[in-house]
């Protein structure tokens, strides 16, 4: 990163697990894998600017945010797993981030007025899916990466899967 950084103060969780903020000239961002209260940098040319927001690209965290975690699943960071979004954040505040998204989506789009619905936490917060999606290529099955859905890297071990479905993948 150089001295064109941009520092930008994440604010919220939108859809799809980006966090958001305000650029300098008041354009929403959108923010692969940040917190809500995480500083980021970002490099002047690892900003896509729309007309009306913009996607931040490879963020230099600065000060983490209080609802940082450590995420689990090495897939996660290590391949840049598109299978889950919010990893990143302790588990009440994804909790917290999906009720709210909900909540959202009703409004903006069902046009309702309602209250953020109650989320149920689940009962087990790792190994509780018992189907999931792979894509195959030319090397194998696995998953996408967020940031780069053409490329597939081989599952080893999803966190999220039942355990039965990590032996069978593995074969």
């Amino acid at each position: 990163m150089t001295g064109d950084d941009e520092t930008v103060a994440i604010t919220g969780i939108a859809a799809g697990g980006d966090g958001v903020g305000r650029l300098a000239d008041g354009r929403a961002v959108f923010v692969p894998r940040t917190a809500p209260g995480d500083q980021v940098a970002l490099a002047a040319g690892g900003i896509e600017r729309r007309r009306s927001w913009a996607r931040g690209r490879d963020a230099r965290i600065v000060a983490p945010g209080p609802d940082r975690a450590a995420a689990a699943c090495p897939h996660y960071e290590g391949d840049r797993c598109g299978g889950c979004q919010l990893q990143h954040l302790v588990y009440p505040a994804q909790l917290a981030a999906k009720r709210r998204i909900v909540g959202d989506t009703l409004r903006r789009i069902g046009k309702l007025a309602l209250a953020d619905p109650e989320i149920e936490p689940a009962l087990r917060p790792w190994r509780y899916r018992a189907m999931i999606s792979l894509a195959v290529d030319r090397h194998g099955a696995g998953f996408h990466r967020y940031d780069h859905a053409e490329r597939v890297f081989p599952l080893v071990d999803c966190h999220l899967a039942h355990s039965a479905i990590n032996r069978s993948s593995a074969r």
